[in-house]
């Protein structure tokens, strides 16, 4: 069994945190984990066609690989993982950075703002119990 550590970096000028104790696995005398049916890697630009086809053909349009880091960081704080959490998954080295890629939505706010309020989904508040 072998494993590889995924590349640090970005192309924002990042440098990404250690990655310790989350290694990955590979198969076979492969030391990456995707590879094509010869088991050779996928070159950047295969997966980038094989990307913009898809988004194209879901009918998305001004959206990148990258966008996924943005995705995945903003889902994973709006399902309440906290933000060391988060800056963790995406290995990312200060809270800064994780923050440019995760974003707190409307309906989050509004969630907490009522839960802190004492209200419920329907604006009416809870009695209070005396």
């Amino acid at each position: 069994m072998k494993f590889a550590r995924p590349p640090s970096g970005n192309h924002h000028g990042e440098q990404e945190a250690p990655r310790r104790g989350r290694q990955l696995y590979t198969r076979g005398d492969s030391a990456r984990v995707f590879t094509s049916p010869d088991n050779a890697p996928y070159t950047r630009r295969a997966i980038a066609r094989v990307f913009r086809r898809a988004a194209r053909a879901a009918g998305l349009k001004d959206f990148h690989f990258h966008d996924l880091r943005h995705h995945g960081a903003t889902v994973a704080l709006n399902r309440g993982f906290t933000s060391a959490v988060v800056q963790a998954l995406g290995g990312w080295k200060t809270e800064r950075m994780m923050k440019r890629y995760g974003h707190i939505t409307d309906a989050t706010l509004r969630a907490a703002a009522e839960a802190v309020s004492g209200a419920d989904r329907n604006g009416t508040h809870a009695r209070r119990h005396q």
